[in-house]
């Protein structure tokens, strides 16, 4: 006779609550920007990210094995609260984000205009990187 693992009622609702609690919290726990890509023949792009003027992140978007970055492709940025860097500190209308285009030994060559979002918790935000090299980048939302 094989025997059925059960949950108790109690313990079941508790699990119920726990999620509910959870999942609905997720929403005020940061937000995304996805960057889709319009430059061809671009391995890196660091992105800096700034609330009220002042530096709050910088990232590398990269593809695994350090390939060209594709056209056409989103790659995503995600910014959550944590005790090292509290979303709640900052105002949030105050984001900006900028990127920089980085050669094989990592030397900034080209940059965008920093590009203002007003950003609130639980959305994504879609930011186009256009432009060239040689005349800059240019930021769109999207």
């Amino acid at each position: 006779m094989k025997r059925i693992f059960s949950i108790p009622k109690s313990l079941s609702a508790i699990l119920v609550l726990f999620l509910i609690f959870a999942l609905s919290g997720c929403k005020n726990e940061g937000f995304t920007i996805q960057f889709q890509i319009e430059v061809p023949n671009l391995q890196f792009i660091e992105t800096r990210s700034y609330f009220d003027g002042e530096v709050y992140a910088q990232s590398r978007l990269r593809e695994d094995g350090d390939a060209l970055l594709e056209v056409g492709n989103l790659y995503e940025e995600r910014f959550e609260n944590s005790q090292k860097t509290p979303l709640d500190s900052f105002g949030l209308s105050s984001f900006q984000i900028q990127v920089y285009l980085l050669d094989h030994d990592m030397n900034e060559y080209a940059g965008s205009e920093p590009l203002s979002i007003s950003v609130e918790y639980g959305k994504v935000y879609t930011v186009t990187v256009g432009g060239d090299p040689e005349s800059g980048l240019t930021l769109k939302l999207d």
